[in-house]
């Protein structure tokens, strides 16, 4: 199944990215947001989002990185754009 498969990423995301190990983090959640797109799951692909800018800012403050505090911003932007869609269907 694709979507506890993405999850399952998401999750593995979250623990590299608690443990500081912000490539693997990367790494897991974007094989998520590839899942989450395949399977047009459009919340989880704003969560997966989410959890990027989360990612990128702690990473951008860790290494004092404006690019990746940009980053951070844009996937929040994305995740807000995706969430609003949604709620604009309901």
């Amino acid at each position: 199944n694709r979507r506890i498969e993405a999850t399952i990423y998401g999750n593995l995301g979250t623990i590299m990215f608690k443990q500081g190990q912000y490539e693997q983090s990367e790494k897991n959640y974007q094989r998520a947001l590839t899942i989450d797109k395949l399977i047009n799951d459009i919340p989880a692909e704003a969560r997966t989002r989410f959890n990027l800018g989360n990612l990128f800012r702690g990473w951008g403050q860790q290494t004092e990185s404006q690019e990746r505090l940009f980053a951070a911003l844009e996937y929040y932007y994305q995740a807000l754009n995706l969430q609003m869609e949604v709620q604009d269907r309901l």
